[in-house]
C-alpha cells in the first residue's frame, strides 16, 4: 500500500507566455498611455491573478486505486484498472494543466485527459506500475529527456 500525494502541474508556456505578454502590455500602456493605464492595469492584474489562481488549483492526487485530476471547474477520478492507454507526450489539444510538456491518459471507453505534472518521470513509472492493463506509447523526439521505451 503506497502513501497517496498530491502533485501540482508544472508552472509552463501556457502560463508564462500570457503573464508575460500582458506584463509587457501593461508597461507599454503604462509608458505613452497614462489614463489608458489605469484601466489596463486592473484588467490585466485580475487575469494574471487569475492564471496564478488557477495554477495553484490544478492538482492530481494519486491514491492507491485512482488517479484525481483537479482543474478549476471541473474534478475527474480515474480508476487505474480503466486506463487503457498512456502516451507521452500526450495530446496538446485538451490539457487538464498548465504545461506543454504532458502525458496523456485514456480511461474507460472514449474518455482523456492529458495532465502535466511536476515529478514527470516518477509519475510515468507511478502509472506503469498502477495502470497494468495500460498500453503505454513514448514518442518523445528528444533522446535526451525519453527514459522509457514503448512497451
Amino acid at each position: 500500500m503506497e502513501i497517496p500525494f498530491t502533485c501540482r502541474s508544472e508552472f509552463g508556456s501556457i502560463l508564462w507566455i500570457p503573464i508575460l505578454v500582458m506584463t509587457s502590455s501593461m508597461i507599454l500602456c503604462g509608458l505613452f498611455l497614462e489614463e489608458f493605464f489605469k484601466i489596463t492595469f486592473i484588467v490585466f492584474g485580475i487575469c494574471i491573478f487569475a492564471l496564478v489562481m488557477s495554477w495553484l488549483i490544478i492538482s492530481y492526487r494519486f491514491n492507491d486505486n485512482e488517479l484525481i485530476v483537479k482543474v478549476p471547474l471541473q474534478t475527474v477520478n480515474i480508476k487505474y484498472g480503466s486506463v487503457t492507454k498512456i502516451t507521452v507526450p500526450g495530446m496538446n489539444d485538451y490539457i487538464q494543466g498548465s504545461s506543454m510538456r504532458t502525458i496523456g491518459i485514456h480511461y474507460e471507453k472514449k474518455s482523456y485527459v492529458s495532465i502535466s505534472p511536476v515529478k514527470r518521470e516518477e509519475i510515468i513509472e507511478l502509472l506503469r506500475r498502477k495502470c497494468f492493463n495500460a498500453i503505454f506509447e513514448d514518442s518523445r523526439s528528444d533522446p535526451l529527456e525519453k527514459d522509457t521505451k514503448t512497451v
